[in-house]
């Protein structure tokens, strides 16, 4: 097998790296799967792909509990699943997460940047919601939690 690629052919497009501007993206759920936490929890893990805009192709990561030890965080996970099935149009049961991937329905999903000095600042998924939105609708605020109510 040959393997051979003129370098000079290629345009390397320059793209920033690290999380997204908080803001409401178009994108469409790429791939969604269940898998295991290193703890024996399970978590469905959900990548987007941002399908228009400056930062069209970006991918934005999202983590929804389904077994933990803290039934409020298994709530706020099957909540979110629950927001995405209806977001892409699922209904009634799933046998699999990845039913919820590849229906190529467009949702808006509006990100913040979580702060963090161990790992680096990433994205946090705020909100989905089902069809497109106009790129230059401000981001709602959301109501503060305080470190009492949080689930973690």
């Amino acid at each position: 097998m040959s393997f051979q690629i003129d370098l000079d052919q290629i345009e390397v497009e320059d793209r920033p790296i690290g999380p997204l501007p908080k803001g409401t993206y178009n994108c469409i759920v790429e791939e969604c799967s269940l898998v295991e936490t290193k703890n024996g929890g399970q978590r469905v893990k959900v990548t987007y792909q941002v399908v228009e805009g400056d930062n069209k192709n970006s991918k934005i990561w999202d983590s929804l509990m389904v077994v933990h030890g803290n039934p409020k965080v298994v709530k706020i996970g099957l909540e979110g699943i629950k927001r995405l099935a209806n977001a892409v149009g699922i209904q009634g049961k799933i046998a699999d997460p990845s039913e919820l991937a590849g229906t190529n329905s467009i949702v808006a999903v509006t990100v913040d940047i979580r702060k963090d000095s161990e790992y680096g600042d990433s994205n946090t998924v705020k909100r989905i919601t089902g069809g497109a939105v106009d790129a230059s609708t401000p981001v709602q605020p959301h109501p503060a939690v305080s470190s009492d109510e949080a689930p973690f």
